[in-house]
């Protein structure tokens, strides 16, 4: 079950009760599930200037199929609603969110990970010149390719998060793709990939290499 209270509502969601129209195209309601090779988590970092890192992580969901994942995906805010500009950015009625993630069930969206901490991640930094339905729509393909495995066939990928990013007094969104080792060899196969799925039907500006950072996880 996935709880959270968005705007004046409060929702709760069964992925056994709710219909999608998008991505893969199957109905929630079927008896058939589509299993993904792996199970993910989806949490939300929320903006608090109290606790550590860690405690300001919150789970608020787990899904192992691809019927799941569209019941909870269509009902999570898209990053556009909370992480956007600070005109049209909205809030939770408890809390605000500072950056969405998506990873592997069992590993928390943090260095300090067992699994994490031996590794590095992929940076792509974009400016706020990205407008809202390009910034959701980049966020979705970039978490279909990971759980699709597409982006990555052998389980390098951890997670990937959406981070905003205030920078003096510009905007900027941050998105990241986690690996769990230092092997920069493959870590350029899969950036290539990364490039690959987050452009694919891009009418606007293409991401680039020159987008891409790659930084090692350091405790």
């Amino acid at each position: 079950m996935c709880e959270a209270a968005w705007g004046n509502t409060f929702y709760s969601v069964s992925p056994t009760t709710r219909k999608h129209t998008s991505g893969w195209g199957m109905d929630a309601a079927k008896e058939e599930k589509h299993a993904l090779h792996s199970a993910w988590s989806i949490w939300e970092l929320r903006d608090s200037n109290k606790g550590n890192y860690g405690e300001n992580l919150h789970k608020l969901c787990t899904f192992s199929t691809v019927e799941e994942f569209w019941a909870y995906w269509n009902n999570i805010p898209k990053p556009s609603l909370c992480l956007h500009d600070g005109v049209s950015k909205k809030k939770f009625v408890d809390r605000s969110v500072q950056s969405f993630c998506v990873f592997r069930e069992g590993i928390r969206p943090e260095w300090e990970d067992p699994v994490n901490i031996t590794g590095g991640e992929w940076q792509v930094s974009l400016s706020t010149q990205l407008q809202a339905p390009a910034l959701d729509d980049t966020w979705d393909k970039l978490v279909l390719g990971m759980i699709g495995e597409t982006i990555d066939p052998d389980t390098e990928v951890t997670g990937a998060r959406i981070i905003h990013k205030n920078k003096k007094d510009t905007h900027s969104y941050r998105f990241e793709l986690w690996l769990r080792s230092r092997d920069r060899n493959l870590a350029d196969e899969i950036r290539a990939e990364l490039l690959t799925c987050m452009n694919t039907d891009n009418a606007g500006t293409k991401i680039t290499r020159t987008d891409c950072t790659y930084k090692e996880h350091r405790h």
